[in-house]
């Protein structure tokens, strides 16, 4: 989103595609209107999160582009939500204000309801990533019910049922901004 360059002229927030010399629209009769801080490749399309319109419809936190328009994947819609993964068929989210009381962290969404990941409270989350049979997030600050596993500059795994810690202070001395998988690798 938020294509601002001379040339064709955008929407405010338009998702454009490189043409190999040029931005152009992605599509001109499907419009996804809102704020998109991410992009997923899934099977069966593009997974935009943030929040956002498709085509008038409720905003809502990820948007399926299918290679012709743009459908709401649920009716879930936070704006706070910046990261999210498809693990284990199910959509993770990370961002702020996802819980009451809780001011930022992790979810697995659930049809329209996002639910919580073993009470795991995660400060400055970044965007969750996928290796092997595990969901990795990094956080500048993890509270988990087990306290064994809290601490500072974190990056942490979850296999469906339990966190594990892969590394955090004194490994780290700021959480990593970004993760990435790369040819089988975790790379922070």
């Amino acid at each position: 989103g938020d294509i601002h360059e001379t040339g064709p002229q955008f929407d405010d927030h338009a998702v454009a595609a490189w043409n190999g010399v040029a931005w152009e629209h992605l599509s001109t009769t499907s419009v996804l209107d809102g704020i998109v801080r991410d992009f997923l490749h899934v099977p069966g399309g593009l997974v935009a999160v943030g929040y956002a319109h498709a085509n008038n419809n409720p905003a809502a936190s990820l948007t399926l582009w299918d290679g012709a328009q743009w459908t709401p994947v649920s009716t879930f819609a936070e704006l706070s939500v910046n990261g999210a993964a498809l693990f284990q068929g199910d959509y993770y989210l990370t961002g702020s204000s996802l819980f009451s009381g809780q001011p930022e962290g992790i979810g697995r969404l659930v049809g329209d309801t996002l639910i919580s990941l073993d009470d795991a409270r995660l400060t400055n989350a970044g965007r969750p990533v996928v290796l092997q049979n595990e969901l990795i997030v990094t956080a500048g600050t993890a509270t988990f019910q087990n306290a064994a596993l809290s601490g500072t500059n974190v990056i942490a795994a979850w296999d469906g049922a339990d966190w594990r810690i892969l590394g955090r202070s004194p490994e780290f001395s700021s959480a990593p901004a970004a993760l990435v998988v790369h040819d089988g690798q975790l790379i922070a």
